[in-house]
């Protein structure tokens, strides 16, 4: 079992092409930092799983959502996306 969390936005610099010797070089970016998604996977050597459980921050579940998800997989909203207990305790639920 592994919780873990996901961002929705990318900090990895873009590739710029520049002119060979300018020495200043302009770029646009995004200054949005996302927001977290954590998810719940649990799986066994033999290589079966448990389909993931989501949590997002959001205050309601909206079905797309789970557009091109796993089949089975769950999902909770919360305020933040952490884990908490209530969470833990739905996933437990699943995983029973």
């Amino acid at each position: 079992m592994n919780e873990t969390g996901i961002k929705n936005s990318t900090t990895k610099p873009i590739k710029i092409l520049s002119i060979k010797g300018k020495r200043q070089v302009g770029v646009i970016c995004s200054a949005e930092r996302g927001q977290l998604t954590s998810v719940i996977c649990c799986c066994n050597v033999a290589g079966t799983f448990v389909p993931p459980f989501f949590m997002f921050a959001r205050k309601r579940m909206q079905e797309r959502l789970f557009d091109n998800s796993p089949l089975g997989s769950q999902a909770t909203v919360m305020d933040n996306g952490w884990i908490h207990s209530k969470a833990f305790l739905a996933w437990v639920h699943v995983f029973v």
